[in-house]
Order: C-alpha cells, then structure tokens, then sequence
C-alpha cells in the first residue's frame, strides 16, 4: 500500500486517478524499453527459443534487480508517493515479462523436453528472487543488528 497523501499535495483529492495516470505512463515506458530491447538484439524466429528465453530472463533479471533497487531506496529514503506506481509497477512491471517467459517455457517444454522447460522455471525464479535481494541490499546497505 502507498502512504497517504499530504491533503495539501495536488494529487490527493484524486488519489486513484493519478496513481493510474502515473502507472500508465510507467508501463508506456517500460513497454518501449523492453522492445529496444528485443530490436537490438533480435532473435530471427522462435526456431531459436532458448535464446529467446535467455533473453527474457536477462531483461527480467534486470528488472528484478531494479525493484530491488527501487524498493529499497524507498524503504530507507521515502519518496514521492507516485513514485512506487510509476517506477515499480508501470516502467518495471511493463519491462519484465511474465507472458512472453510463459511462451517460451511452453515451447522449450514441448520441443526441448520438461527437464529443460523446469531448469527455466528454477532458474528464472531463484535468480529472480537473488536479484531483487541483491538490489534491495545494494540500496539499504548490510542489516544492523538490533541493540537493545
């Protein structure tokens, strides 16, 4: 959840009308980045699906690591409060790509077989998780024992 806003901040009488303006604008963005990104680096056809597939875990990598990042420069320094909506879930959410790892978790299952399709599935998910905690601590620095 976001914290409230300040009555005196412009977008507090219409709270939900700007979180959604600003997550749109985010996923304008993020969507346009993940696409330079297919563009610069095309695969010519899913004849090629684990490059693809190692693609996209590179771009969810990198977007893992960026919430990481995100999330914890907020948890130390706060931030605008559309700043959660518009980086986190707009830029970041439209950049990585649940649907497209999906796909191609699809097709390697049914081409290359299930113990490749599942080695996908862990790696995507361990590394994903690895990186999110390794943004998160690159932001918020190694934890403080509590001192009583």
């Amino acid at each position: 959840m976001l914290p409230p806003l300040d009555a005196a901040h412009p977008t507090a009488a219409h709270p939900v009308a700007a979180e959604l303006t600003a997550v749109s604008l985010g996923g304008a963005i993020g969507a346009s980045l993940r696409h330079a990104v297919y563009a610069f680096a095309p695969i010519p056809d899913l004849e090629f699906v684990l490059e693809a597939a190692l693609e996209t875990l590179a771009i969810n990598l990198v977007g893992a690591l960026c919430l990481g990042l995100l999330y914890g420069l907020l948890s130390v320094r706060g931030g605008h409060p559309l700043l959660r909506p518009f980086l986190g879930i707009g830029v970041l959410g439209s950049f990585t790509t649940y649907s497209t790892f999906v796909l191609e978790f699809s097709v390697i299952g049914r081409e290359d077989g299930h113990l490749a399709a599942l080695a996908l599935i862990l790696g995507s998910l361990f590394l994903g998780v690895a990186a999110y905690q390794l943004g998160h601590h690159l932001a918020t620095g190694p934890k403080r024992e509590k001192t009583r």
